[in-house]
């Protein structure tokens, strides 16, 4: 979070108080306004700014995604062809960093790792040597005129589907059949798609696996209100053990404060309960793109990652 502070004014310090402290950044900002307008940089050169190493996001990688399975029944070589490049070019457009079916049976076979896993545990070794979080397996059915389309995206780390899309074009042409399935890989990709949704015409049925429950300890609200209990205990012990052998009374002082002991016991509590919110703030889920990742192949340890 960028703080902006403001110390000296004109050269001169501001005077205590918040009226002074306003006063002086409204004439600040008064004085100051129209040259900044000047100077501001048109929407293009923010764009420009953005899409450079300054911001996060925009340097962020993408996930990458690996095509196992694409498989055709009816549908001829020439067709079946562009499908394959229109799987690839959705998912592009998705924002993945795709990995096509050909490269990855080539890279799994020089690695030693079988190119036929589509689903199980054999997965989670398929994503670690590739560096890539999702795979993605689909068919294409036509009999006659009618097309049948499924995807199913699936989480390497678990090896289980955590989307499938799906769509019946009934008496279509190979271009129309294709355009459903560009509706399939979309709204699998895309943010709609609810479980258990029902099928439309020109729309594809979708399902996906309910979101991940968060565990309560990286729930803000938690991690807040222990680092404030533990806070508030440390707090009180410390308060506890300053007013220990003061004196309850002004006059001659007959008994003495003794909560030296309750002071030390408030403060061993609130720095264990403070140490565990800390705990909670580091935290971290796991990446969902490694850079490096080891995985047990038939022939030995298997290094992969992204470089």
């Amino acid at each position: 979070m960028l703080r902006r502070g403001t110390r000296r004014v004109d050269g001169h310090r501001p005077r205590r108080g918040r009226g002074a402290v306003t006063l002086a950044v409204a004439v600040a900002l008064l004085a100051g306004g129209a040259p900044a307008a000047a100077r501001r940089p048109a929407p293009a050169a923010l764009v420009a700014s953005a899409a450079g190493t300054g911001d996060p996001a925009a340097a962020r990688p993408p996930m990458r995604i690996v095509v196992l399975d694409l498989t055709f029944q009816g549908v001829a070589p020439d067709l079946a062809q562009r499908y394959e490049q229109l799987l690839r070019e959705e998912l592009r457009r998705a924002g993945y960093d795709v990995i096509d079916r050909r490269e990855a049976r080539g890279l799994l076979e020089k690695l030693g790792v079988s190119p036929n896993c589509t689903i199980g545990p054999c997965l989670k070794q398929v994503g670690s040597v590739l560096s890539a979080p999702r795979a993605v397996i689909g068919s294409v059915v036509a009999q006659g005129s009618n097309y049948d389309a499924t995807v199913t995206l699936l989480e390497t780390g678990r090896g289980n589907a955590v989307a499938q899309a799906l769509e019946h074009c009934e008496v279509c042409t190979a271009d129309e059949g294709l355009r459903s399935f560009a509706r399939v890989v979309g709204s699998l990709t895309g943010s709609a798609g609810t479980r258990g949704r029902s099928a439309a015409p020109g729309r594809a049925l979708v399902w996906r696996e309910p979101p991940p429950v968060v565990p309560w300890y990286r729930r803000p609200f938690w991690r807040i209100a222990t680092l404030a209990t533990g806070a508030a205990l440390i707090a009180g012990g410390v308060t506890l053990i300053w007013v220990d052998g003061s004196c309850t009374e002004q006059v001659n002082c007959p008994r003495h404060l003794s909560t030296m002991s309750v002071g030390v016991a408030l403060v061993s509590v609130g720095a264990l309960i403070a140490g565990g919110g800390v705990g909670m703030l580091l935290i971290r889920g796991p990446d969902p793109n490694p850079r490096l990742s080891l995985a047990l192949g038939p022939g030995g340890l298997v290094v992969g990652g992204r470089f």
